[in-house]
């Protein structure tokens, strides 16, 4: 099996389980070294799945910022103990909560939204919940740049969305009239995904073909590392 073939053989489940379960349970059971273990996993994983660092990090480093940040400085407030103490566990749980943004990134970015609807199916959920579900991953980033540029059309026009005290007074009718397009247009959107869905035949009816779930070598190799992980956790709890 070549690389290639090897990397793109990585099915929606077992990055499920791996990435947003059993390394997340690890991390948290875990003692203070294996976390270290499991970053460095997550990073090594992301060649493996072939998802760039820099991606990773673009969609993730807002939070890992915003949790280096608080979590230090709530440690050292509400944590007992003396300050080396304290900001040792501090570092402990920023890496922790790091890596479980780190590693729900890394699940996103690995994930085509059609593997969801795909998994779900193939575990017997029921074909509306999937296809809803399909919908949101798609949906979701439109609405956002709908929202964008509702947002800077109503700039153009001098109209001030940023949260200031001489605007405070007139903040609530400015986002109520922002609101109004927005619902408007993901109205739209919405009917013309409906009717998009009933002219290829999505209805409650009919029955959709689903490939059966085959387990592959990726597969095995991916889960039994993480069940390794999980396991050196629980026995050190």
């Amino acid at each position: 099996m070549s690389y290639a073939s090897f990397i793109n053989s990585v099915s929606f489940w077992p990055k499920f389980l791996s990435l947003l379960i059993l390394i997340p349970i690890a991390a948290f059971l875990g003692p203070g070294w294996l976390v270290y273990i499991l970053i460095g996993f997550a990073l090594l994983l992301s060649l493996v799945l072939n998802v760039l660092l820099r991606d990773i990090w673009k969609s993730s480093r807002i939070y890992i910022i915003s949790v280096v940040i608080a979590i230090p400085i709530l440690s050292l407030i509400f944590l007992k103990g003396d300050i080396a103490l304290r900001i040792s566990k501090a570092i402990d749980l920023a890496l922790r909560f790091s890596l479980l943004i780190i590693v729900g990134s890394e699940f996103s970015l690995a994930t085509n939204p059609s593997e969801i609807p795909q998994g779900l199916l193939q575990a017997h959920f029921p074909k509306q919940f999937a296809i809803t579900v399909m919908i949101a991953f798609r949906m979701l980033p439109l609405i956002s740049k709908k929202i964008e540029t509702i947002s800077q059309a109503f700039r153009m026009r001098g109209i001030e969305l940023e949260f200031k005290i001489k605007n405070l007074l007139k903040l609530p009718l400015t986002y109520t009239m922002l609101v109004t397009p927005i619902v408007k247009q993901t109205l739209e959107m919405s009917m013309n995904l409906y009717e998009t869905l009933l002219a290829r035949g999505y209805t409650k009816e009919r029955s959709i073909t689903v490939p059966p779930f085959t387990i592959r070598l990726a597969d095995i190799a991916l889960i039994s590392i993480s069940v390794f992980f999980l396991y050196i956790s629980i026995a050190n709890f």
